[in-house]
């Protein structure tokens, strides 16, 4: 039996009988035993009730994560809401910054909701051209949309092409492939795997002073072309995945034993048909880098070169759709949210720097040239708008750091 005066003692006083009878004086839901009864189920009610509510704000508190700390110690080691209550409970004597937590949220905001714009253009009778694009046959039949999850996201198999596959076993390409698969060998290459760096090509970064930090990652993988000599303030100068779309690599210019790729485990990846027909797709892809493929891995053998099975793209990609109620993009997605899924099959720990934009965003393009325009970041081709908001359900950093810091964070596969 609880405390007569429980419901008193806990401040919140629901009105049970009033709810289930009206005024009327004789109850049938209502036992004889009324005040025992009503006790009872009062008690419990309110510990609900308090348990859920300190469950969510102690979740909103840590998420939001609107505090300063001399240490800056803004992260969350995981979603568990044991973690969380610990995490509050350490960061009491925080000061808080009421100018800087508005700001911050104003920002946020307003970056959702330009995501989301420019998410639900595909539905916009303004840009029909571009919506009824189609070049890969995407037939995909939408169902009822899943939350975004680390979990759901590892589901995702990151696989290479190999030697056993067609036509790669009969065209001169066996001998050539990398036997041992990817997620093997770079867990090899790399036995310290704790924390890995996702770095963008943002033109955010400019400015960030985030080099240091990066580099102090057990892995770090960058993008395309994107160097760091010159850059090594902003955005580091160790390299240990490269991934490389098919444009990069299908260019004259492409050269692996350039030390901007020569040091690092490199991955090409091409986008096929949407039903991932590989003889189709080798002797039609969208940039053709196997010729340059070829004569890389026969020139420098001793430099890791995979190249990433289509499949991985369109895979990430029902991902996204099946995230949204509502049809995305039909394009693939960018090498950033490849690299991620890279990661997460790597590393217990993510950080991503300026994937999501932070205060720093900007019209520019990368941090290394002058090309500008949105769209690189909310995406004019690939489905950008749709992955960062996915990648904002996954994070576990506190606003601080990805409006500031401009870092998200997140668990791996495990």
């Amino acid at each position: 039996m609880v405390d007569e005066d429980h419901a008193t003692k806990t401040g919140t006083v629901f009105p049970i009988k009033s709810i289930l009878c009206g005024n009327r004086v004789d109850c049938p839901l209502i036992p004889k035993n009324e005040a025992s009864w009503m006790r009872d189920l009062q008690y419990m009610i309110s510990q609900t009730y308090q348990v859920h509510r300190a469950m969510f704000k102690n979740m909103v508190d840590s998420a939001k994560g609107f505090i300063v700390s001399d240490e800056e110690s803004l992260f969350q080691s995981s979603n568990d809401i044991d973690t969380i209550e610990k995490h509050r409970k350490m960061t009491l004597n925080v000061t808080y910054d009421h100018e800087l937590r508005r700001k911050i949220e104003i920002f946020l905001v307003q970056l959702r909701s330009k995501l989301r714009s420019w998410e639900l253009r595909s539905k916009s009778i303004l840009w029909k051209e571009q919506n009824s694009y189609n070049r890969y046959n995407i037939t995909y039949q939408r169902s009822i949309p899943t939350y975004p999850s680390v979990t759901r996201l590892c589901t995702v198999p990151f696989v290479t092409i190999d030697s056993s596959l067609e036509p790669f076993t009969s065209n001169g390409f066996a001998p050539i492939l990398p036997k041992i698969p990817v997620i093997n060998f770079l867990k090899e290459r790399f036995p310290i795997h704790e924390t890995c760096a996702l770095v963008a090509n943002s033109g955010s970064l400019s400015g960030s002073m985030k080099g240091t930090e990066i580099d102090s990652h057990d892995i770090i993988i960058r993008f395309n072309d994107a160097p760091t000599v010159g850059y090594e303030v902003d955005v580091g100068k160790k390299t240990s995945i490269r991934i490389l779309n098919s444009q990069v690599v299908s260019r004259r210019s492409f050269n692996l034993s350039d030390p901007l790729y020569s040091s690092a485990v490199n991955l090409v990846w091409d986008p096929s048909s949407f039903q991932v027909d590989l003889k189709h797709w080798y002797s039609s892809p969208d940039h053709n880098f196997f010729p340059n493929y070829q004569i890389a891995r026969k020139l420098t053998p001793n430099i890791p070169f995979y190249i990433i099975h289509p499949r991985v793209a369109w895979d990430l990609w029902k991902q996204l759709q099946t995230s949204k109620p509502h049809r995305i993009n039909r394009t693939p997605p960018s090498s950033g949210f490849i690299g991620l899924l890279l990661a997460l099959r790597l590393c217990s720990y993510v950080y991503a720097y300026e994937y999501i934009p932070s205060i720093r965003i900007t019209e520019k393009c990368h941090y290394y040239d002058n090309t500008s325009g949105l769209g690189c970041t909310f995406g004019d081709w690939h489905p950008l708008a749709t992955e960062k908001l996915y990648a904002l359900h996954l994070n576990t950093a506190s606003d601080y750091d990805l409006a500031i810091n401009g870092r998200m964070r997140t668990r791996g596969c495990g």
